[in-house]
Order: C-alpha cells, then sequence, then structure tokens
C-alpha cells in the first residue's frame, strides 16, 4: 500500500546504508522493547519495535524485530528483501536472499 507524499518503506540500498552508518542499541521505549539505531553521521535515530511476525498466529513478539523492505526480487512481486532482529541479544540478521510476502512481517514507513 502506498501512503503517499513523503512516505516510504524503506529500500534495501537505504538498509545497507542505515545499517553501515548507525550504533544501534536494544532498549524500551514507552514500555515497548526494539532496537534504536542512532546515525553516525548525524545523529538522528529512529526506533524499530520488536514486533514479531506472523504466519497463522503472532509470534515472537518482544523478543525479535522483522520487517520488510521495499525491495522485490528481481521482478517477483511475491517476494521482497528483510531484515531481522533480535532484541537484547545484539544480533541483526540482514537476510541476503528475499522472504516470501505472504509472511505477515513489519513495517517501518519513513518520510524522505
Amino acid at each position: 500500500m502506498k501512503w503517499g507524499g513523503e512516505w516510504q518503506i524503506p529500500t534495501k540500498e537505504q538498509w545497507e546504508e542505515l545499517y553501515d552508518n548507525s550504533d544501534y542499541q536494544s532498549m524500551k521505549m514507552n514500555g515497548i522493547k526494539g532496537d534504536k539505531f542512532t546515525s553516525k553521521l548525524n545523529g538522528k535515530s529512529i526506533f524499530m519495535p520488536a514486533g514479531g511476525w506472523r504466519v497463522d498466529d503472532l509470534v515472537n513478539r518482544g523478543s525479535y524485530g522483522s520487517y520488510w523492505l521495499s525491495t522485490n526480487r528481481t521482478g517477483e512481486v511475491t517476494e521482497a528483501y528483510e531484515i531481522l532482529f533480535e532484541v537484547f541479544d545484539h544480533k541483526i540478521a540482514w537476510k541476503n536472499f528475499p522472504g516470501i510476502r505472504s509472511t505477515g512481517y513489519n513495517i517501518r514507513p519513513v518520510t524522505k
């Protein structure tokens, strides 16, 4: 779904830029567990809640953050790139392979 205006779901390239140029820390913000990424370049930050994911049921909420990126696998609308992080274990899996879009991962819209 397109939000319009300046909103977008980050691309694979934008995630790589964030990942390569940020420090991250697991934390709670307003009582919600997640990871906060802070830019080494400009000090701005983004909080990504650990929302788990849904296949049939919601799983791993509060333990894992799983997010879709807007970059499709070459020509495939049913597959897109994803990221996954484990909160408080300081592990981030940058998936270099696409996931099936029917998996209920989160999105984290950002503005340009």
